[in-house]
């Protein structure tokens, strides 16, 4: 899969500089301009009413679901039976590890915890083993299930400065109050993320067709004869930087498509895209 999509990449660049060198840099400049300019006003506009379509129309469903899918979730015992009792091989009781997930670094906290036994194994080894489960996002492919498990997942995969976070507020023993936090500080920026780009896509498109109309107009320009070889070269110019944008944008698309937790299973996912060259320049552009 990973060469599939590098091979994408090539014939995306190729395709679009010489789509337009026949366009010609005044057609072209018109359109890319044009373009910049959209994703400005989408990228803008978008910001503002995602999260007020998310609060308006899908926080309280998604408050539900992840009631019901995280009700029986204890990231304490995945912790202490996954990577305590079976990776590290010390006992410690779960009041101890509840107490050093809901504040402070979680990594730290933990590896005090595992330093504080006279389990024999010192800091190096507690650390890379507890980086290890955390940052591989284990912690979830344990026990916590459903579209909130992929999501957070995700989240978690594409943000890995918010582990912390994460685990700090799936430690929370009260679940009415573990709900509403996942749902604040972890569900509810990766939704609303996904949103943004869905309505950027449609402001986008709307623009985007006012554009080509102007652009229309610059056709006149290939039909004068030393003018019209510059104004083809320099087309293949605009047609490097047109590429660029349509691969990020493709990116996005991507992202989205993994986020929701579609690439489970299937040849798309992460670990194939972390393997390309190419692709994976554009997909890892914040």
């Amino acid at each position: 899969m990973n060469w599939i999509l590098d091979g994408l990449v090539a014939v995306i660049f190729i395709a679009v500089i010489i789509f337009n060198m026949k366009r010609g840099f005044v057609k072209s400049l018109i359109l890319v301009v044009g373009f910049v300019i959209s994703v400005m006003i989408s990228i803008s506009i978008s910001g503002y009413l995602a999260p007020v379509v998310y609060d308006n129309f899908l926080s309280s469903k998604i408050s539900d679901k992840i009631t019901s899918e995280i009700a029986d979730y204890d990231v304490v015992t995945v912790i202490k039976e996954n990577l305590f009792e079976k990776e590290l091989g010390v006992e410690i009781e779960d009041e101890e590890i509840r107490n050093a997930l809901q504040s402070g670094d979680v990594t730290e906290n933990l590896i005090g915890l595992c330093q504080g036994f006279e389990s024999q194994l010192d800091e190096e080894k507690c650390r890379e083993e507890i980086n290890g489960f955390l940052e591989n996002s284990d912690i979830l492919d344990k026990e916590f299930s459903g579209k909130s498990g992929s999501i957070i997942k995700s989240y978690l995969i594409d943000n890995k400065d918010k582990i912390n976070t994460t685990v700090n507020t799936l430690a929370i023993k009260d679940k009415t109050e573990r709900t509403q936090s996942v749902e604040k500080l972890i569900v509810k920026p990766a939704i609303v993320s996904i949103i943004r780009v869905i309505i950027a896509v449609i402001i986008f498109m709307i623009l985007s067709i006012i554009v080509r109309v102007i652009a229309k107009s610059a056709d006149i320009v290939k039909r004068i004869p030393l003018a019209g070889s510059i104004n083809s070269f320099l087309g293949g110019a605009i047609g490097f930087i047109e590429a660029i944008v349509l691969l990020y944008a493709l990116a996005l698309l991507v992202k989205i498509y993994l986020t929701l937790g579609l690439g489970t299973g299937n040849i798309l996912n992460i670990d194939n895209i972390n393997k390309t060259i190419l692709f994976q320049i554009f997909y890892n552009i914040h």
